[in-house]
């Protein structure tokens, strides 16, 4: 039971941290400044997408450390105590 509950443990806290680091950093860092980029190269840039890259470059630290948060949370509940 307790090689279970490391094999758990392990898991939440990959999950926690590649999730978010994924929905975080490229959902919500990474892609939408590669997109006010490229819309900047074709000339296209306007408001709209200037005011979400902000608010999503915002969020995308909120965002990474509740998810981050929960992997360890789930590392913290599922770990053999003994």
């Amino acid at each position: 039971m307790k090689k279970l509950r490391w094999v758990l443990a392990i898991a939440f806290l990959i999950a926690g941290v590649a999730g978010g680091l994924y929905f975080g950093g490229y959902d919500l860092l990474f892609k939408p400044i590669f997109t006010a980029c490229i819309a900047w190269d074709a000339g296209q840039l306007t408001a709209a997408i200037i005011w979400t890259t902000i608010v999503k470059v915002f969020l995308s630290v909120i965002v990474m450390s509740v998810i981050i948060f929960a992997g360890f949370l789930g590392f913290g509940i599922t770990m053999p105590k003994e």
